[in-house]
């Protein structure tokens, strides 16, 4: 499963959606990977 979240369009709190990724993660015995893309111009 692949979730982005846009930082132009936040429709949900970054630390929510990690919270509920981890929880799930857990609940799965998997390992989530968070990639962060720099911001534009940097």
């Amino acid at each position: 499963m692949l979730a982005t979240v846009d930082r132009r369009r936040p429709t949900v709190p970054l630390a929510a959606t990690l919270e509920v990724l981890r929880e799930a993660a857990e609940e799965a015995d998997v390992t989530v990977r968070v990639l962060v893309d720099p911001p534009q111009g940097a």
